[in-house]
């Protein structure tokens, strides 16, 4: 039995909407050497998955209350990057340089909510994890 993973770079910035198990993928999967089979197993990073479904907030629309503004004092953050953590979060852990702990609204403890503001087509958007639940 053969094991081979095979890293697939995609082109195009992910938008709401593409089918990541479709057509579209699988061949661009196909130019790296993927052949679909019954035996093959197609893995989707969770913020290619987010991205697909739309789960991005502009930050630019949102107004950070005086909290969010006290956090990104102390942890060297914009503060509304800090606002949509804090819309995501049950409770703060901790904070300090660089990182904000928080419980969100799942349970899960983990830095900024989870929050992921790499790789965006437009700087004030930020990525949310697509397997947690938004008061947005």
């Amino acid at each position: 039995m053969e094991v081979r993973l095979i890293g697939i770079h995609y082109p195009n910035e992910i938008k709401k909407g593409v089918d990541l198990w479709g057509s579209e993928v699988v061949a661009q999967s196909s130019r790296f050497g993927f052949k679909p089979s019954t035996k093959a197993i197609l893995v989707v990073k969770l913020k290619a998955v987010s991205k697909s479904l739309g789960l991005w907030v502009d930050i630019a629309t949102l107004y950070p209350t005086f909290l969010a503004c006290y956090l990104s004092i102390l942890i060297d953050k914009d503060s509304r990057f800090i606002k949509a953590v804090l819309r995501c979060t049950k409770r703060i852990v901790r904070a300090n340089k660089s990182v904000l702990l928080v419980e969100n609204l799942t349970g899960t403890i983990s830095a900024n909510a989870e929050i992921d503001r790499s790789n965006t087509s437009h700087n004030p958007n930020v990525v949310l994890n697509s397997s947690r639940r938004y008061r947005f």
